[in-house]
């Protein structure tokens, strides 16, 4: 019996630890771990392992990790091997979502691990000089076109064709290359008022679309993650 029992022991410790291979019980692992200061346990759980672990020593130096993941988790999207995750951090770092935060996750072996490095340059894209920016200035363009018209343009030609500067004309040519623009605003995943919406998925198939005060990333029909915004 007790040599039984020292058998199976090993196997139970193995089963108990065992996360179970979901994308939200990854996430809830990794940040249970990460926020007591455990990144080299959390790490076990990252794409490329000690790769990533090393990187997020240098990236994260000296930061809170233990507020800047934290909290609960939120919403779930699943597009094939790769997952987003959102939760609700005690302090966010450069965030392009407000108050919220999201963990990206791809399967490796077989199993889902998490990307932090790829979540930050994804955060990046959106926040630090990306999609925000280019949002403000065409709102900003579609605005001055507004004041000269005293109404809202009813197509990018009306925008572009009643912007003076070849700069700006540009710059709303290539971003309308890759959102639909509605000028009366329409109601898609749910959200009312859609100004802008991406006419591909953007990253990790969910679209990202936007109102006059609300910046979102959808997925299967459903907000993902958002944050207010001032497009114009």
């Amino acid at each position: 019996m007790r040599l039984l029992i020292a058998l199976l022991l090993p196997l139970l410790i193995i089963s108990c630890d065992r996360t179970p291979n979901t994308p939200e019980a990854v996430a809830e692992k990794v940040l249970a771990r990460l926020s007591s200061n455990d990144i080299d346990g959390a790490g076990k759980l990252f794409v490329r392992g000690e790769s990533q672990v090393r990187w997020f020593k240098r990236y994260y130096d000296e930061q809170p990790i233990d507020q800047l993941f934290s909290g609960p988790v939120g919403n779930v999207f699943i597009n094939g091997d790769e997952a987003v995750v959102t939760y609700t951090p005690a302090k966010t770092l450069f965030n392009a979502f407000g108050k919220e935060d999201l963990m990206l996750l791809k399967k490796e072996d077989g199993e889902w691990k998490a990307d932090i490095e790829a979540a930050g340059r994804f955060k990046n894209a959106v926040n630090g000089g990306g999609v925000k920016t280019s949002l403000s200035l065409v709102g900003d363009s579609i605005d001055e076109v507004t004041r000269k018209l005293g109404r809202a343009p009813a197509s990018v030609q009306e925008i572009v064709d009643h912007l003076e500067v070849a700069g700006a004309q540009s710059m709303v040519r290539n971003f309308t290359r890759n959102y639909d623009y509605h000028p009366e605003g329409k109601t898609i995943d749910g959200v009312s008022g859609v100004i802008f919406y991406s006419k591909r998925p953007y990253r990790y198939g969910m679209h990202l679309g936007a109102t006059k005060d609300r910046l979102f990333l959808s997925g299967d029909g459903q907000v993902v993650i958002d944050e207010k915004i001032s497009l114009f």
